[in-house]
């Protein structure tokens, strides 16, 4: 299952509305009442539209929301969980590690295997690597590792 199919499974599971709004800063926001509110420009990427939307639901399932005046410590917090929940949810360890093993052999390949962006797979990748590994995946591991090395050149 590509993270675009379990995204919008759960954009309708969440009774999410979503809607274009112009954005200065931010490519979206997501509010807790069950809105997302995604810069325009967004448009013209729909790959990149499916990774920050993977990410404002990582909000969601975390509930991890914070408002434009919370204090940097309040927010990144909040973003780290999002982040760790879109990880988990969207691009989820076992799927990784079975894509590798079947061949898919660059950041590229596994963005494209699960409909997100590169930058959403390093993310994903070291997120893995750094925190969520246990002892029974470090058999894993090497296999991992090996291919990261690969990736990274």
């Amino acid at each position: 299952m590509t993270a675009k199919e379990r995204l919008l499974h759960d954009i309708e599971t969440f009774d999410i509305e979503m809607f274009y709004c112009p954005l200065k800063n931010n490519s979206a926001i997501s509010a807790a009442d069950g809105y997302i509110g995604l810069n325009p420009a967004l448009r013209a990427e729909p790959t990149v539209l499916t990774t920050v939307l993977c990410h404002e639901m990582g909000h969601f399932h975390a509930g991890a929301f914070y408002y434009g005046y919370s204090p940097f410590e309040l927010r990144s917090q909040a973003e780290y969980r999002a982040d760790k929940a879109c990880t988990l949810r969207y691009v989820p360890y076992d799927e990784m590690i079975d894509l590798m093993r079947q061949g898919i052999e660059t950041r590229c390949e596994l963005a494209e295997a699960f409909g997100v962006t590169e930058e959403l797979i390093e993310k994903s990748y070291n997120y893995y690597k750094d925190v969520e590994l246990t002892l029974e995946q470090i058999s894993g591991l090497k296999t991992m590792l090996d291919y990261y090395r690969y990736l990274t050149y």
